[in-house]
Order: structure tokens, then sequence, then C-alpha cells
């Protein structure tokens, strides 16, 4: 199933449509609850088979102005299927051109006007809103304007570069019910990769009323999150109000989005099943991002302890070990407040992660074995058991800080975490969204900017540099922090097995380990 929407109408009956992969659009209806809330079935109303094309996405509402149910569809033609209701039956009424790529996302939105908007999104980097009205013609204009728009349309097909929708749009003939224009209202260019999903903002209560304000959230693989809204002149203009979301880096984008009541919170998801959260300040009219849940995406193998009790680490089929932990803070009446989160991310793999456990005896420094056959040994940075110190409040030994690495960073094309040494003592102040970049020697290669001559010193340079930085946390880490930020240095490697390991674990003295793989 590539998506699914559902709405319910006045008698309390819910219509639920879905497509999938098996290239059907499949409608389904349940019956009102009776008064004592039982006795609700659902049925299925029809099977749409679109063969050999497979829908991508779909939404359902009321024509506007009725309780006639209709729902669209789009997918691999690039086109938006209108559907009616007919006898209990849906059929096709139109399907609007003007997409040049796979149709990604639709949703649909009624107006205090009465209208409907439809706002889709395809791979060709394009949204288009399509307005849904009421049309309130005589019959005898309706026979000239049917003319007329033939003539146009014969004209068109005639002309070199394809389709072009005339001002009229496209009219829909629902027999007693009326008849209905869908007119091209604004296309929305702005992304420069596919979008993957739009969202209209929910309706607002305002005096009483509930009131549904024209905001519009796209989510894009360009790793952007846009708010786009109309302009005051009524002209159709939709111009882009907001823009969040991550800056350079390799990470694909965002899959989807939503957009909180009133337009002050953005919550997206994205290729490795993460969540990203911005929120707006009032004061200040501009968008942080903020803590969310986060955790892992696939099966979880093994998990451990660490020799403190004060966090776990934990190693799944999804290729990263994730450190979890407590978060001790006050809230505004000094009252402590302690919850879970994912404080690390030690190890980002290439291979499923089957077993992990934690080396006795020695703070911090746990083992990991993979279907890769090789042990590997990491040993926690130095930011790491600051920030630790920071959120749970666990107390560290200063000794116990200087021989550790400051960070560690994977290279390109390799599946090793490389220690990073700083050439100048880091600062202990405590960071969360402004983060401290001290001199880095990654090996023995000085990544600081005095360092280069200005002459190939350019930005990409800089970037690198910044990405690579260590922080210091007072809260959880963000998403794009725990990527990049949070990796554990590998100081060694075990060898010996010949097959993919399943369990690892240390003894009390914490001198030997024992491992155990698939005969």
């Amino acid at each position: 199933v590539t998506d699914i929407s559902c709405t319910d109408d006045i008698s309390g009956s819910l219509i639920l449509v879905s497509c999938s992969a098996d290239q059907t659009v499949v409608v389904h209806k349940r019956s009102p609850r009776s008064q004592d809330g039982t006795h609700a079935s659902w049925i299925q109303l029809q099977s749409i088979k679109f063969a050999p094309r497979i829908m991508e996405t779909v939404a359902v509402s009321f024509l506007p102005g009725t309780w006639s149910p209709f729902f669209v569809t789009g997918g691999v033609d690039a086109k938006v299927h209108i559907f009616i209701e007919s006898e209990q039956k849906f059929i096709c009424a139109v399907s609007l051109q003007g997409h040049e790529d796979w149709v990604r996302s639709l949703d649909l939105v009624h107006l205090s006007t009465g209208d409907v908007l439809l706002a889709s999104s395809s791979q060709d980097r394009r949204i288009r809103i399509w307005r849904f009205s009421r049309r309130v013609v005589s019959e005898d204009e309706d026979s000239q304007i049917d003319k007329f728009a033939k003539q146009l349309e014969e004209m068109q097909s005639n002309l070199v570069g394809g389709f072009a929708m005339s001002k009229r749009g496209h009219v829909i003939k629902c027999g007693s019910i009326g008849s209905f224009t869908v007119l091209l209202e604004s296309v929305l260019i702005g992304h420069h990769n596919w979008i993957y999903s739009v969202r209209w903002s929910p309706p607002e209560l305002q005096k009483g009323l509930r009131v549904q304000p024209l905001r519009l959230l796209s989510a894009s693989m360009d790793r952007t999150m846009v708010i786009w809204s109309p302009e005051g002149s009524g002209d159709g203009l939709w111009v882009e109000q907001v823009q969040v979301g991550e800056v350079g880096g390799n990470r694909l984008g965002f899959y989807g989005g939503v957009i909180g009541e009133g337009g002050n919170c953005i919550l997206a998801h994205g290729y490795n099943g993460a969540f990203h959260m911005w929120r707006r300040i009032s004061e200040l009219g501009s968008w942080e991002p903020v803590i969310t849940v986060s955790g892992h995406y696939d099966e979880v193998r093994d998990l451990a302890w660490d020799t403190s009790t004060s966090y776990i680490i934990s190693g799944s089929k999804d290729q990263t070990s994730r450190a979890f932990g407590i978060w001790s803070r006050n809230d505004s009446n000094e009252k402590l407040i302690e919850s879970w989160h994912e404080i690390a991310r030690p190890q980002v793999h290439g291979h499923d992660i089957n077993a992990v456990a934690f080396v006795r005896g020695l703070n911090h420094r746990f083992i990991s074995g993979a279907e890769e056959k090789v042990i590997r040994v990491f040993d926690a940075s130095k930011t790491f058991v600051q920030s630790l110190k920071n959120i749970s409040g666990l107390l560290i030994d200063s000794q116990d800080l200087e021989n550790r690495p400051v960070s560690a960073n994977v290279p390109v094309l390799g599946l090793s975490n490389k220690p990073i040494f700083e050439s100048t003592e880091a600062t202990d102040t405590p960071v969360s969204a402004v983060e401290q970049t001290p001199q880095l020697i990654p090996g023995n290669d000085v990544l600081a900017e005095d360092s280069y001559d200005s002459t190939y010193f350019d930005e990409s340079v800089t970037k690198i540099a910044r990405d690579l930085s260590p922080v210091v946390l007072n809260s959880p880490p963000l998403e794009e922090q725990l990527l990049q930020k949070t990796l554990w240095a590998e100081i060694q490697k075990l060898y010996g097995h010949g097959n993919e390991l399943i369990a690892l674990c240390c003894n009390y003295k914490g001198d030997l380990i024992a491992s155990s793989c698939l005969a």
C-alpha cells in the first residue's frame, strides 16, 4: 500500500480509499455505528485497476457545497485522476495534466468560500494548486462554452510543446448535483529535488469559528521544508514564507511532514526513520530545531548496560549502535523532570550489528559484532563524556578525559571511526543548537583554517572542518548532531571468526572477551 486517505460523511459513515503497488485503487466504506456503539462493518465498494501503471498517492473529500464524495489519485503516469460517485460506483471524470514526472503527493482542503483546493507535488520539482468550484451557468451559456472550449482544445492539440489548459478549466458534470469546474490556480517552484509530500495546515479556531488558513507545507529530497501562502493581492500568486531544513551533507531529504495548528510547529520524517521538528519563536519570528523522539528503524538485535548502569547501548539491523540515557532537568517550577532520549550514535556501520557488550573495568568502552565477522572495539570521545555529565548528571573523572579523542569521523568509503584529536584544550562550555569549533587534528592532518593558504582554503573546506567540530551538549542531540558529531573512536579490531558474529560478552574482570558465530 503506497497511500491511504479517509473521510466521514454527515451520516457517520467512513469512506476509505487506498492505492497500492499492485496497480489498484480500492474503495472501502464503514457503515454508521449503532446507538450502542457496535455493529459497524466495513465493505469493499470498488477496486479500480490502473495496470500497468501504479498510483502512488490518493486523497478523498466531498465536492464543493455537497456531501457527494470524490477522490483524486496520481502516480507514475504524471496525471491527477478525479473520480466522482455515480450510482454507488466511482467513475473517472477527468484527468488533470501538467506534471512532467511521477505524482508523489495529493492533499485536499475545504475553504470557507465553499471551494476546494487540491495541492499536487511531483518528481518534476513543482507543486500545482487546483481549485474546485461549483459552476452556475444557464444551459445556453453552457452549450456555447462547451463549443468554444472544444474549438480551443482542437487548436491547442495542433501546437508544438504539449497541452495547455484554458482559463475555463475542466468541467465535471454530476447529474442532479450540478456541475463543477477544476481550474489550475498556481504553480509553485522553489525546490531543487523531488517533492515527496504536500500537506495543508489544519483549521484554526478564530472567534469561536473553525477557519481554514491558506498555508501549505511541502517536503522535498533537497532536505528542505517550505511553507507557502498566497500574497494578499488575491491574483493566485503563492510565495515562500518559511524554509527550514538541513544545509549541506550527503544525506537524503524528507519523505513527508505536517504543520501544527497555528503554523507554529513543523514535524518531518526522513529516509532513516528519523523525526525532525522545528518551532517558531514568536518573539523573534525565527524558527529553531527542537528535540524530538528518535530510535532504531529496524530490528534491535542486542543491547547492554554500561558499567555504571547510567545508559544503554543497542545494536540493530539498521546498521547502527545507539546510546540511550536519562535527560535530567528542571521545569519552570523547579520540579525535576527525567526522560529517556538517544544521546549518541557511536557506530554507523555498513553491516547489520548483531551483538554489543561493554568491557568491564573500563569506563565507556564497548565491543560490537556484525555480519562482517570482525569484532570492533570502541572508546567514547571526550565530548560524549562531557555531554553525558551535562545531560544525565553523571560524575566523571577528569583524569579519565586526558587520553580520550575529542571526537571521531568516518572517512569517505571507510567503515572505521577514526579518532580526532584537538590541538588545543577544548572548552567545557555546554551548547545546545550553537556549536563550538576548536582547532582539530584528524589523525595527523590539521583542519584549521590558519594552517592552509587562503588560495586553497575555500568554503567547502571550511564546512568540512565545521561538520567535524566536536560539540559539548547540555541537552539531547538533534538528529543532525547524532549523525555527524556523536561517533565513538574505533581503537582495535579482533579477527578469527569465519562466519557471521551472533553474540559477545565480557568477563567481570574485564580481561577476557567471548564471542560466537554461526556454524
